[in-house]
């Protein structure tokens, strides 16, 4: 099933929760921040009861299936998914359980998406006949047939739809491997007869220099001033000098720590625990894999002083654009999660701050 993103408001698919009793962690596809997604009282055993229990609620509060899924996991607090509710469009109705009959009029290529959460009834109504919606889509935003399907169904943003409609149109027009063989071999030639020109210009000027007259110049001798004093910086000066240069902090107006950006991971760590503001501060304690382990993201675990010294952990993650390591959206503070439970990690990097 959904659920809403309390850091982007995005909607991200939750597998549903068992009552094992095993801690998962899950990451949103928009941002990437991680939750630690439990089994609720408040939902069953089985995915039919979880769907009934996620409507009940969603009804009782006024608010939307993803984020009464969120409520009832404990991914957001229910004031939160109040205040995103009056943010957006009037109150719609949620699609109905398993089982119950849809209203005629509505198209059935939109019973999955129904069914599944991901489309309300009065959005399915409202856009009518699915085939013809995706078709618009296609004609008026120049997607593919597959992505404006999902875009109907309410599975992917439309705004996400069209970059990967850019994207995959770049690489369509990316220029044959013949082409740029010739134009690394034109830029080779080019380059072979430039050198060759330098080579005959320098060989003439030298001889022309050596076999002619030149008159002894003499030239005044300055004086050398004496060396101007270096100071010294101690260690912990020289640490903070060099992580104000190589990572980048920014603050929201009331100087909460949004977003972090580093060359590595435990740049962001130790710039995010010298930035966080309190009396008593934070400690940095390690670099480790995220739970599950994911190639472009790491976890900075550190130690609250403000609370009792509990070990917290934020999310790092690589953006593949810059190649630099973020932490935080730079849109709210950066979320910070309970790293007390977490099970051991043999690749861990231990750190201080100094």
């Amino acid at each position: 099933m959904y659920a809403c993103c309390a850091n982007c408001l995005a909607s991200t698919w939750i597998e549903p929760a068992r009552p094992n009793g095993k801690i998962r962690t899950v990451a949103c596809d928009e941002c990437a921040q991680s939750y630690v997604v439990n089994h609720a009282r408040e939902l069953g055993n089985t995915v039919a009861e979880q769907y009934r229990a996620m409507v009940r609620y969603g009804n009782a509060n006024d608010i939307g299936m993803p984020c009464a899924y969120s409520v009832l996991l404990g991914l957001m607090p229910l004031a939160q998914a109040k205040a995103i509710r009056r943010s957006r469009a009037p109150a719609q109705p949620t699609a109905k359980p398993e089982g119950e009959p849809l209203p005629d009029s509505l198209d059935p290529g939109f019973y999955r998406a129904v069914r599944e959460g991901s489309l309300t009834v009065r959005d399915a109504l409202h856009r009518g006949n699915r085939e013809a919606f995706a078709s618009a889509l296609v004609d008026r935003h120049n997607l593919q047939t597959e992505l404006a399907f999902d875009v109907a169904d309410n599975r992917i943003s439309l705004r996400k739809a069209v970059r990967r409609a850019n994207e995959a149109r770049e690489q369509e027009v990316a220029p044959p491997a013949s082409h740029g063989v010739s134009a690394v071999r034109k830029l080779t030639m080019l380059g072979v007869a430039t050198l060759s020109l330098a080579v005959v210009t320098g060989v003439s000027w030298t001889w022309s220099f050596n076999h002619r007259p030149h008159r002894a110049v003499t030239r005044a001798v300055r004086p050398v001033g004496p060396v101007p004093a270096v100071v010294d910086l101690d260690p912990v000066q020289k640490t903070t000098a060099a992580l104000a240069q190589a990572t980048r902090v920014r603050r929201d107006d009331e100087g909460q720590v949004i977003e972090v950006v580093g060359p590595d991971p435990k740049s962001v760590l130790l710039s995010y625990c010298n930035a966080v503001p309190g009396v008593l501060g934070v400690e940095p304690l390690s670099i480790r894999s995220t739970v599950p382990a994911f190639r472009g993201a790491r976890l900075g675990l550190f130690n609250d002083h403000e609370n009792a010294g509990a070990v917290l952990a934020i999310r790092i993650r690589l953006d593949s654009r810059s190649g630099r390591w973020v932490a935080g959206s730079g849109r709210a503070p950066i979320q910070t999660s309970d790293a007390s439970e977490l099970p051991p990690d043999a690749s861990s990097i231990e750190i201080s701050k100094r």
